[in-house]
Parts: structure tokens; sequence; C-alpha cells
């Protein structure tokens, strides 16, 4: 007898695909409760923010033109299209590829934020600051290794905030500063340069890697824009919801829809969806500034180290971004991802 929460586990960490389709069917059979529980948290959020009254996009989209989003993450479902295949006939299999499991070379063995603050040490990013990356995941793929490079991202944007200002006016309760931060740092592992110097890969072998990296990140990154379309999900009619849920993960993972009775269980729904998706296009845009001002390997600068705390200290910063800058950062991506072919 497995919970929810393990069967959840087992389905992104299972290699054997025969052992995976076993652990995705008993989790869309068995995942009731949680479905349930999400449901209901969606559905008094919305009661609460009617009653107050609160404009929850406002709030939770920190885009000048928050219906623009949308639009970008049908963009980028478009756009991004040729770049893949199917994963193969089931939905865990396009999960499963967004781990990143094969490209293993350079990694350490396991996870530690010793190991991540090392990368940056001789920078000086982080000098006078106290991180906090909280419970890394395990090392099933690269993808964690993204995830624990997004966590630093986001507790350096959080410790580098001004100090000298109330809590609640240096982090905002959806900063979309710490979102661009920590897109900026997990992206970093599809990074042919930085997999040559931080992984000590040859040049060939740095891009071959940082290619599939990037895929695989890239079926993770199509999820999240189906997460976007899926704002309001939670709260709409069952039958209604279960066929928007069909709709846009079976466009996400080419086809193969996720079953609806795992709406808000896998992936899950939340209120940060938006501004997540958000972080990672003007991160994009982020990167390629620090390339332009100190080289592709703007990440081992420690005058590029320098120029991030002083972003990050700025009151203004990240406050609020315009459908311009989005989509420039969409363009970007895009730009990045076929190059690397």
């Amino acid at each position: 007898l497995l919970s929810p929460h393990e069967l959840r586990r087992r389905v992104l960490a299972e290699p054997d695909r025969g052992l995976r389709g076993v652990f995705a069917n008993a989790l869309a059979r068995g995942a009731g409760a949680v479905a349930d529980a999400a449901r209901i948290q969606a559905e008094r959020r919305a009661e609460a923010a009617r009653r107050l009254p609160i404009d929850l996009d406002a709030l939770e989209i920190p885009c000048e033109e928050a219906s623009a989003l949308p639009a970008l993450a049908r963009d980028l479902l478009r756009r991004s299209e040729p770049m893949l295949r199917p994963a193969g006939e089931g939905w865990h299999d396009g999960l499963a590829a967004s781990l990143a499991r094969s490209s293993a070379e350079g990694w350490p063995s396991r996870l530690s934020s010793r190991w991540i603050e090392e990368l940056f040490h001789p920078t000086r990013l982080t000098e006078g600051l106290r991180l906090s990356l909280g419970d890394l995941p395990a090392a099933l793929g690269a993808s964690s290794f993204a995830r624990a490079l997004s966590a630093f991202g986001a507790s350096l944007a959080e410790e580098a905030a001004p100090r000298d200002l109330p809590f609640a006016i240096a982090h905002r309760p959806f900063d979309l500063r710490r979102a661009r931060r920590a897109a900026l740092f997990g992206a970093l592992v599809a990074d042919p340069v930085w997999n040559r110097h931080a992984l000590g890969l040859g040049r060939d072998r740095a891009r071959a890697q940082a290619r599939d990296v990037a895929r695989a990140l890239l079926r993770s990154l199509r999820l999240d824009a189906a997460r976007v379309h899926l704002r309001g999900a939670l709260i709409e009619p069952e039958r209604a919801r279960a066929q928007r849920f069909e709709e846009h993960t079976a466009e996400a993972l080419f086809g193969a829809p996720i079953p609806p009775s795992l709406a808000g269980v896998l992936p899950a729904i939340t209120p940060e969806d938006p501004l997540r998706f958000l972080g990672v296009l003007l991160a994009a845009g982020d990167r390629r500034r620090l390339i332009e001002a100190f080289d592709e390997d703007w990440f081992k600068s420690p005058h590029a180290a320098a120029a991030l705390r002083d972003e990050d200290s700025t009151v203004g910063f990240g406050a609020r971004a315009t459908a311009a800058e989005a989509e420039a950062g969409l363009a970007e991506l895009c730009r990045v991802l076929g190059e690397l072919g």
C-alpha cells in the first residue's frame, strides 16, 4: 500500500517503463482525496478573494498585461513543437523524459548545497549572505540539479533584497525577481559553456549534453505553459474541468493526456504557475544581457556577480514586467533552443 505522494514520486523516479505505467495507473485510481483537497483549496481561495475583494490576476501575475500571458504560453507550445517528439505512448513517458536521466556526465553522486555554493564561491556572489536551499531533491537526473540551482537562485534573490526596508516592501508575495533568478540559475544545466566549466566536459560532449538537457527541460516548460492555461480550472464544474485538463495536458505531452482524476495532483495547479512561467521568459532576456556584458561564462565573473547583487538590491527591480519584455524573452528562449538543435 502506497500513499499518493509516494506513487507520484515513483512515477517520476522509476526508470522501467512497464513498472512506471503500473504506478501511474495506480496513482490515477487512488489520488481522489488529494484531487478533492486541491479543488477545495482553490474554491476557498476564490471565495476569499471575492469577499475581500481582491483582484487575483493583479496580485499573482506581475505583468502589466496579465491577459498576454496565456497567448505567450500558446506561442511557446506552437514554436517548440518541432523541437521535440512524443516520448512514448503514455503520459507518464513524457514526464519521465523531462528528468534528463541519461545526461549524467560530470554530476556529483548526490546533491548538496555545499557543491552548489562552491560553484560560485570564486565570484563572491554569495559573500555575506546566508542562503537556505531547503530540502534538495534526490539526484534522479539533470533536472534534479536544475531544481537545486533554481532554489539557489531564488534564495539568492531573497537574501540580496534591500535590508533597510520593511520585509513586506522588500519581499513581495508574488516576487518576480525571485522567479527570474530561480529560472536564470536553473537553466545553467542546459548551457554548453557551463557544462564545460562546471562539469569538466569536453567542448563537443558539453554541447551534446546541454542539448539533451535543454530538450528535457523544454518538456517541463511545456507543462508549465499548460498550467498557465489551466488557471482557474479547479473551480469549474467537473465535466468542464476534465475536458480542459485533458485538452491542455495532451497538447503539452504530444497527444497523451494526463487523466482528469489527477487534476491538481500531477501536475499541481497553484497560484504561482503564471509567475514561474513569466520568470522563465524574463530570465532568458537576463541571460542575454549578462552574456553581452560579461561574456558567455558570466557565471564565473565577479563583475557579473556584483551586477546581479546590485540589481537584486534595487527596490524597483522585478516589481512588474511588460508584455514586450516577456515577448522578447520568449523570442530569445526559442532562439537559444533552436541553436542547440
